[in-house]
């Protein structure tokens, strides 16, 4: 018995071994027989990129019959005095992250007017990471990866569907955030300037002139709200911190010897707070604390003041104090920002178990999906860290499931987030794209494979042009049937890519045409 597993055992070994040989093999012979295409001068280029589809697979010789060959034909016959080229891109198994990658080098070395880009299936069962926004080109070269293991992933996608699953969306009202009432400890002196709807105003604008990163006009803002009361303490530090934005070093430094003698007179929490942020804004760390770190001594329940001292210590380099101060802030008043910090402090000192069980008891809270999408998907690598934080929390099952798919959507691991890093890609393809004066054009697959949406939203989104090769199909298959224009693998075959090439050069016409 022994003896004949061994023997299964090493029979399935060899078996693996023997096909990822034949696998790598197979992948090389493609690769160093199938170059890029050489361009001849003179003549204004097209370039296509993408997968299988716009490689010709299925078709009965790609270099004829593509999409891109058809393409190519069709505008040599009805307008060959344009002089243009259409040149295939595409490799069969690319994923988005692929396509982006090589786009680069690809422009510069063809120079094309148009690049016409089509892909995405692949992404449901190849899950890319995605790619940093810059820094990501590379030279296209031979890949070597575990094929064994890459033909299995395509097999499961199959098997599974993948790509062919709508996004999930949160519509049930447990989705929703949730309002969290923070108690007002302190009540705001009875002072003139508290109670003038015109001076609110003036600093509201200024606070929001600043969220918009107009620091001139906030300036102006600042500048009336003090001109109308010198001893509104909110309006001043307003005034210190856009005169330092704003280059008037010497002036917010004068300001802040006033301010400081403001919150001497009044030695209120909203003074100390007033001084202390403007001596942040001013990059005067210490001072901040100090300031900081004295009010909220005196003022114990404000949380924006221990958030002050958290950020005053962590600039400090005082880790511990800043946890320890950011814990007294979501004590005094919970928010999301309270939150962020604590999770921001905890990852610089790579604790990000701590950080991750942060943010869950942010979401436990406030039950905001987004939020909580966005943090952690900033720490995209960390996924085992919000796993494990996740098998230690206590939190309802509900609360629980929602988490799970949350975490998948932000790290990728679900449709939707795979369908989201897909349309990163895409905007990254479409901003290369445009760095170098070359303008984009998206297609959509003719079986749609739910990405269609994903596809016309971003067109429309980026005011791209979109060619809709999918509603092409549809239209043709009333007339005729579907399987006459499929191969059995799926893809399309010669007539189904002489449909395609044939649409595209067409719209292309009617584009140069309108334009």
């Amino acid at each position: 018995m022994k003896r004949r597993f061994t023997l299964v055992l090493y029979t399935v070994v060899a078996s693996l071994l023997l096909l990822e040989v034949v696998l790598q093999a197979g992948a090389a012979v493609v690769w160093f027989t199938t170059r890029d295409p050489e361009v001849s001068d003179g003549q204004r280029t097209i370039v296509c990129v993408g997968d299988s589809w716009t490689h010709g697979v299925g078709s009965s010789d790609a270099m004829t019959k593509s999409y891109p060959a058809v393409f190519g034909r069709v505008l040599a016959e009805r307008r060959p005095e344009d002089g243009w080229q259409v040149v295939n891109l595409g490799r069969s198994g690319r994923n988005s992250r692929e396509v982006v990658e090589l786009l680069g080098k690809q422009i510069d070395r063809y120079h094309p007017q148009f690049v016409y880009i089509l892909v995405g299936q692949n992404d449901y069962w190849s899950t890319p990471d995605l790619l940093p926004p810059d820094g990501f080109e590379r030279e296209e070269s031979f890949r070597w990866c575990v094929r064994t293991w890459r033909l299995a992933k395509w097999l499961a996608g199959k098997w599974t569907g993948a790509g062919q699953v709508e996004d999930p969306t949160e519509v049930d009202p447990a989705w929703q955030p949730r309002t969290v009432k923070v108690p007002a400890p302190y009540t705001r002196p009875d002072d003139p300037w508290e109670q003038d709807a015109d001076q609110w105003k003036r600093k509201t604008d200024g606070w929001e002139a600043i969220e918009q990163g107009r620091e001139h006009d906030a300036l102006e803002c600042f500048e009336r709200a003090v001109e109308a009361y010198p001893e509104d303490a909110t309006a001043v530090a307003g005034l210190v911190r856009t005169s330092y934005r704003n280059g008037f070093r010497e002036r917010a430094i004068e300001l802040l010897g006033t301010l400081r003698a403001i919150d001497e007179r009044q030695a209120t929490v909203f003074s100390g707070i007033s001084l202390a942020s403007a001596l942040l804004a001013c990059d005067r760390l210490r001072e901040s604390l100090d300031v900081a770190e004295h009010r909220a001594e005196q003022f114990p329940a404000s949380a924006y003041l221990w958030r002050l001292v958290a950020i005053g210590r962590f600039d400090q380099g005082e880790f511990d104090g800043a946890v320890e101060a950011i814990d007294r802030a979501i004590q005094a008043g919970p928010s999301l920002d309270h939150f962020y910090w604590k999770s921001k402090f905890l990852a610089r000192q790579r604790r990000f178990d701590e950080a991750m069980s942060a943010l869950i008891d942010a979401y436990s809270r406030f039950n905001d999906a987004d939020w909580l999408e966005q943090r952690i998907g900033s720490m995209r690598e960390h996924g085992d860290a919000f796993d494990r934080a996740l098998d230690a929390a206590d939190c309802p099952a509900d609360v629980r499931r929602r988490l799970r798919v949350i975490a998948d959507r932000a790290f990728g691991r679900s449709e939707a987030g795979i369908a989201k890093t897909l349309v990163q890609h895409l905007e990254y393809a479409i901003s290369l794209c445009r760095q170098r004066s070359v303008e984009p054009v998206l297609l959509t697959y003719p079986n749609n494979q739910k990405l269609y949406g994903l596809q016309s939203e971003l067109a429309a989104r980026s005011g791209v042009r979109l060619v809709d090769v999918a509603a092409k199909f549809r239209g043709v298959v009333r007339k005729t049937d579907w399987a006459d224009l499929i191969a059995p693998d799926g893809h399309c075959n010669d007539a189904g890519y002489e449909i395609m090439g044939t649409f595209v050069a067409e719209d292309f016409l009617a584009m140069r045409r309108d334009g």
